[in-house]
């Protein structure tokens, strides 16, 4: 009898896992998470998947000073544009402190059509395990991470995603 009570505390110990402070790995459920928008306004995760018909969104760990966030705006921008109508792809601001208007500026004058989004207290990052900038974390219609770590390595595994195959390499080390 002793059992169950033991299988109830281990399950309730991996179901808040994120919440002891244990990032999440591929395959987990992400619980619903806020973030804000340019315009100060929140937005749920769950509003992101559901403004994709495939239910897929991936988030870019970004920021306007990042050097390393230099090297793949390009190709995020483009992503953003290939997956159009199919996925939704956004960049999370990972500077403390950076404001929309600066984020806005930038962008303008970069030419660069991401859609980026702030997580004021870093609650994304930490629940996600992000320590560095153009980590990327791809989610399915689930809400389960799928993949998890280098930009080009995200980049592929939506396409593949859309494709309806599986993540052939669902975790890499970060990069930025």
């Amino acid at each position: 009898m002793r059992v169950l009570p033991l299988l109830l505390t281990l399950w309730v110990l991996m179901s808040w896992g994120p919440a002891l402070g244990q990032p999440l790995k591929v395959g987990d459920l992400v619980p619903e998470q806020t973030l804000v928008d340019a315009q100060g306004q929140p937005v749920q995760l769950s509003q992101l998947r559901e403004r994709s018909p495939s239910g897929l969104v991936s988030i870019t760990f970004w920021c306007s000073t990042c050097l390393s966030c230099r090297t793949v705006e390009k190709a995020l921008a483009d992503l953003t544009l290939r997956t159009q109508g199919r996925a939704v792809v956004i960049a999370v601001s990972a500077s403390k402190g950076e404001t929309a208007a600066q984020v806005q500026h930038f962008l303008r004058s970069h030419a660069l059509p991401l859609q980026v989004y702030f997580d004021p207290q870093g609650k994304l990052a930490d629940l996600l395990g992000v320590r560095v900038t153009t980590t990327t974390i791809v989610l399915d219609k689930d809400e389960r991470v799928r993949y998890w770590g280098r930009f080009s390595e995200g980049e592929k595994a939506v396409s593949e995603l859309l494709s309806g195959q599986p993540v052939t390499t669902p975790r890499t080390s970060q990069f930025g």
